[in-house]
């Protein structure tokens, strides 16, 4: 429940800069995802496809924090083929290239895709950021996606998002 909790505060920081929530956030879906083992590595590795939008806020959620005992990695790059050894992509919305070519480039690596473009679910990506009428964050999670790269979410997480596809 304390889980629960810290998601929902985590929400609506008030003054917090969007970027600075969405990087939190970001780092924090880590802990509510069971990767195959096959994504056993040395390193957590969080990936930003395309245009940046957390800056330095991410840097500074992952700083000195661990993910299974693994040091947190986030590595950027314009290109797909780039990150397949992270766990996480973000995919900007406004990136070098298109959701299917992504995709392509990083199916069956068990690779959670978190976006926030409205048709970004309905391209296959797992997780969006969206915004209620009163402008908090909230997480949409297809989990028919999800499961495709035979990724497992925790009920914690489901409790938190919308979620489509699947059964709660």
């Amino acid at each position: 429940m304390a889980v629960c909790a810290f998601f929902l505060s985590t929400f609506s920081f008030g003054a917090t800069p969007d970027s600075a929530v969405k990087a939190v956030l970001l780092f924090h879906l880590a802990q509510f995802v069971h990767w195959p083992a096959s994504a056993e590595a040395d390193v957590f590795q969080i990936g930003i496809l395309g245009p940046d939008p957390f800056g330095a806020a991410l840097d500074e959620a992952v700083k000195d924090e661990k993910i299974e005992g693994h040091a947190i990695v986030v590595k950027r790059s314009n290109n797909a083929a780039d990150l397949r050894d992270c766990r996480i992509v973000y995919v900007s919305p406004v990136g070098p290239e298109s959701l299917p070519q992504i995709q392509a480039t990083l199916k069956g690596r068990g690779i959670l895709l978190v976006g926030e473009d409205e048709n970004f679910l309905r391209g296959g990506g797992m997780i969006i950021f969206t915004r209620t009428q009163n402008r908090k964050i909230r997480l949409e999670i297809d989990l028919d996606n999800v499961r495709s790269e035979t990724l497992k979410v925790s009920a914690e997480l489901l409790r938190v998002c919308t979620v489509k596809g699947g059964h709660k």
